[in-house]
């Protein structure tokens, strides 16, 4: 089984524990890690966001205080890092202690850069894939069968993403499980996604980018066609049609010398006939090829990946569709 293949499986090894369950299993690895000694659980004391306390030694002669702070989430972002890393300062316990942070999703660039900086220590997915020992996993998930009903998944996600309120309030919501639904759909054959990653200059962020090595058809042709190296997907919550300025800020971020010249937009309701101008000039003016997606081509291409189908026939069409339309 390749690398990518064994980390989506065990991504949905790990969702199918509820929190005490995830909470026991990285209790337990802390503790079979020799590193590590002295580790407890915390009840209700003086900071009850934080989960595990360890003793760490860090050299023959010196051990520290390690704190674990579990996070159920499938996206770390900058800001969670700042509220952590400015209460950390503040109490001063990085001076005589080591934070962990324990999720079993991802962590943007950003996120990285300022975790660091705070001397925040993160456990992601990969992390967890190399801490966790076989017999570990062999006692959490050997129960698990069904991490391979891709039946359930699909409508889980279809629901999630009917009942998603749409709006400013749960941009972040929906672009974590616009994730959920193109790492489904799409990883493998496409890398895992890096998340906000930004460009040299730290501007024209976005939210999504898959690497596009594959040799699968579709997505070597996609590769081939539009220089499309990685793929870089955009979410906007928006509960309107989506104009103009989501397709300009989509394209500053296709360079031929980067992450290559096609985007997918999504858009909740669609795109407004401004947009789709903007989208038609950019591939005619600039050789960028942006696809948008609305919510309802989502859920098409859920039902068909329930169905054993190909769901990237979807985005076929779309190109297709606006290829003979010009």
């Amino acid at each position: 089984m390749s690398r990518i293949k064994q980390l989506w499986f065990f991504a949905e090894e790990l969702r199918t524990l509820t929190h005490q369950e995830f909470e026991n299993l990285i209790f337990e690895t802390i503790k079979s890690n020799r590193k590590f000694s002295n580790v407890v659980k915390t009840a209700a004391t003086q900071d009850p966001s934080y989960d595990l306390f360890a003793d760490e030694q860090i050299s023959e002669v010196k051990t520290v205080r390690s704190i674990f702070q579990i996070k159920r989430s499938s996206l770390i972002t900058p800001d969670y890092i700042k509220n952590i890393g400015d209460y950390w300062t503040e109490k001063g316990y990085f001076k005589s202690s080591k934070l962990y942070i324990v999720t079993e999703g991802a962590v943007t660039d950003e996120a990285s850069r300022r975790a660091r900086k705070y001397g925040i220590h993160i456990w992601d997915l990969y992390s967890l894939d190399s801490l966790i020992n076989e017999s570990l996993k062999k006692k959490y998930f050997e129960s698990s069968v069904s991490i391979l009903r891709t039946e359930s998944r699909e409508e889980n996600l279809s629901t999630a993403l009917t009942q998603l309120e749409k709006g400013q309030f749960e941009w972040s919501t929906y672009q974590q499980l616009c994730c959920d639904i193109f790492s489904h759909l799409f990883s493998p054959p496409l890398s895992p996604p890096r998340f906000e990653h930004s460009d040299a200059d730290d501007r024209n962020r976005r939210d999504m980018i898959f690497e596009n090595s594959n040799d699968h058809l579709f997505w070597k042709m996609v590769r081939e066609m539009y220089q499309a190296h990685y793929i870089v997907v955009d979410a906007k919550n928006s509960g309107e049609l989506l104009g103009k300025r989501p397709v300009i800020d989509i394209a500053h971020y296709l360079k031929p010398y980067g992450c290559g010249m096609f985007g997918i937009l999504l858009a909740r309701i669609g795109t407004s006939e401004a947009a789709n101008h903007a989208i038609k000039e950019q591939w005619i003016g600039n050789n960028k090829m942006i696809v948008a997606l609305s919510d309802n081509e989502l859920l098409e291409m859920l039902r068909i990946k329930q169905a054993n189908g190909r769901p990237e026939e979807i985005i076929r069409m779309k190109l297709a569709d606006f290829r003979m339309s010009l």
